[in-house]
């Protein structure tokens, strides 16, 4: 199966689900020069401070107390990497932390981009692009519906059946097989993630730390392999038969799709940088956003056939998710895009007047740091 590499152009986080508390499940200490986080290794701590101390151990757990202090009265030169299965450092600002959102982890516990996130991404893209080159105005019926509660929804599931089959037998991108991209355990760090926040009905850019959240995230310029292949002679196959009728030029080969994923790319970005940009009184955060973009742009600008960028994970937000194809007047009247937004803001009208998406996910360490940028390159 064909070999790609993927790096990390910016932090990724692809979350399983937990967040840990801390002193309970990780705990903060300086290791080797910088604060870290360790994640709790229960044998080693009961190894340090024997079975018969098991109780006062779940009373501090009960009580929220300082579990280092803890351990540090059976054994006072306490080491980090003692207390530790695993140890990440964490570039913040911010020092206390109250919990850590985990990235995924696979049984020998090394970090991971599920395959699955990556063909998320570039069915993203590929669906995004091909919506906005038929150009094809969408009713409402195809977005909003009713739910069981009698609430409206919003879903695009009507147009992918449309354009990628609509059901497991039918789907082209069932032949689109993905593996997961496998990391070295210490390829990840904690940082600080917030929002990037409209504010004032879109007058005001603030970096809201309201929202503030210690998430693990494999670092940036960090390098995998993984196994991808478009399967096109099953295609032709299947296109034969009549099971499928998809034979659109994107699935000729993986140039011809990664040529159509940067393209989605490149557009959005572009997209998002005019956004900004017309804000002459930016504060020093935006214009480290802005910065970032255009680097990004810059490197897909610059990819070659057996190379494309595309963005995955947490804090990827509504218009990288989506494409901002429901922003084209041609496509989308203005009537229905606006009951589209009210539906995403849970009607909540005070929002009325701000642009749609009005918060950015953002890292913030020594400067913004944006998320889930991966360049993927056939080798």
């Amino acid at each position: 199966m064909p070999q790609v590499e993927l790096t990390t152009l910016t932090p990724v986080h692809v979350g399983n689900g937990n967040f840990l508390q801390k002193n309970v499940e990780f705990v903060q200490m300086n290791y080797e020069g910088g604060l870290s986080a360790g994640i709790i290794d229960d044998h080693k701590v009961l190894a340090i401070i024997d079975e018969d101390r098991i109780n006062d151990w779940v009373s501090l757990i009960e009580n929220r107390g300082n579990l280092v202090e803890f351990i540090k009265i059976r054994k006072h030169d306490l080491s980090l990497d003692e207390i530790s299965r695993r140890i990440m450092v964490i570039d913040a600002d911010f020092q206390e932390f109250e919990s850590l959102k985990e990235h995924i982890h696979n049984g020998e516990g090394r970090p991971y981009i599920p395959g699955s996130s990556l063909k998320g991404a570039l069915r993203s893209a590929v669906f995004n692009q091909e919506i906005r080159r038929l150009g094809k105005p969408v009713t409402k019926q195809k977005l909003i519906s009713t739910n069981r509660k009698n609430e409206q929804v919003a879903s695009a599931k009507t147009l992918e059946d449309e354009l990628f089959g609509k059901d497991p037998k039918e789907d082209v991108f069932r032949f689109l097989r993905v593996g997961d991209a496998y990391f070295a355990k210490g390829d990840t760090v904690a940082l600080d993630l917030k929002s990037l926040n409209i504010v004032r009905d879109g007058d005001k850019v603030i970096l809201d730390r309201k929202v503030h959240q210690l998430t693990e995230v494999i670092d940036a310029d960090i390098k995998a392999n993984l196994s991808l292949k478009l399967n096109s002679g099953l295609l032709d196959i299947n296109n034969a038969k009549g099971y499928i009728n998809k034979k659109s030029p994107w699935l000729a080969d993986l140039s011809a799709l990664f040529k159509l994923v940067n393209k989605n790319t490149v557009q959005i970005l572009s997209e998002e940088i005019e956004f900004w940009e017309p804000d002459e009184q930016r504060f020093e955060p935006v214009e480290q956003y802005l910065s970032q973009l255009s680097d990004i742009k810059t490197i897909a600008d610059k990819c070659t056939e057996d190379e494309c960028i595309t963005r995955l994970g947490h804090g990827v937000g509504w218009t990288f998710i989506n494409g901002a194809w429901v922003e084209n007047e041609d496509i989308l009247s203005d009537d229905i895009y606006r009951e589209l937004v009210q539906i995403i803001r849970h009607n909540k009208f005070r929002y009325e007047n701000y642009p749609f998406p009005k918060t950015r996910r953002v890292a913030d360490s020594d400067n913004i740091e944006l998320l889930g940028f991966v360049k993927l390159k056939i080798i």
